[in-house]
């Protein structure tokens, strides 16, 4: 190609006015994604790498007093991604094996699905349960409790955030699996909910309403009001039920409404609800 040539495709594409984004369109791909991926499901909710586990409908650890650890389960097969879905109450799907639920008990709705792993809570502590079927954990001088937080995964990265009470203070946790190194804390009310975690940028809620926290940098924005409900954040593209995020940090998202049960998809062009 000449260089005349290709100076004047560089101007004419220049030229272009992208049209505007079809919200309706995205809704209605998202929704035959979602039906093609429920189809290969059990009647619990299917799962893929770093997304949450949305489908274990089972109850997790509640005895703070108890020392038993988390027995091993043998070796688990990762190696076309974590798959895990299940039929609540029954048996849960796993890694190319299936397990009975109680046996899984610790494994509920609060679990990520990463690729190093399940993010679980046991007593209140963050576990992960690796390919080899061992659970280790993330953190060793946490409080045990009967408190059950919130765990996210980044699908953009090796990160997950999570939740634990150190010393009787609530704290929120982002964590590099791949170098298994903390990359931030921040001290958090009791009760906070983490809804979301995405390019590191972690999402938290209380009673007073939405904030986000960057633990690269330790800042912390208002992003919504209480009466706003973050559902998914993947991708710069943030999905919210209620009324529109109209805090600082809010600029830096796409926003997009929806139901507080729906998800995004890994790379924020598709809605699933």
């Amino acid at each position: 190609m000449t260089t005349d040539l290709r100076e004047l495709l560089h101007d004419e594409i220049d030229r272009v006015i992208a049209p505007p984004g079809d919200l309706d369109a995205v809704r209605a791909g998202g929704q035959r994604l979602r039906r093609r991926r429920g189809a290969a499901a059990v009647a619990g909710a299917a799962l893929v790498v770093g997304a949450v586990v949305a489908g274990f409908a089972v109850g997790g650890s509640t005895d703070p007093g108890s020392e038993r650890g988390v027995d091993p389960v043998g070796r688990l097969d990762f190696s076309q991604g974590l798959r895990a879905y299940a039929d609540p109450g029954e048996v849960i799907h796993l890694g190319g094996r299936e397990f009975g639920a109680a046996r899984m008990s610790y494994l509920d709705t609060d679990a990520a699905a990463t690729p190093y792993g399940v993010l679980f809570y046991d007593r209140g502590r963050p576990m992960l349960l690796e390919e080899s079927g061992v659970s280790v954990a993330l953190e060793t001088d946490v409080d045990a409790t009967r408190s059950h937080p919130t765990a996210k995964a980044d699908s953009q990265s090796p990160l997950v955030a999570y939740g634990v009470t150190r010393d009787g203070q609530a704290e929120a946790v982002v964590r590099d699996l791949s170098s298994d190194e903390q990359v931030g804390r921040l001290a958090v009310p009791q009760g906070t909910i983490i809804d979301a975690l995405d390019a590191g940028v972690v999402f938290l809620r209380t009673d007073d309403g939405t904030t986000t926290w960057d633990p690269r940098t330790g800042e912390t924005q208002d992003l919504a009001g209480p009466e706003t409900r973050v559902a998914d954040v993947r991708n710069g593209v943030l999905l919210y039920d209620g009324p529109a995020p109209d805090g600082p940090a809010a600029a830096a998202y796409r926003l997009v409404k929806g139901t507080v049960d729906a998800q995004l998809t890994f790379d924020g062009g598709h809605v699933l609800d």
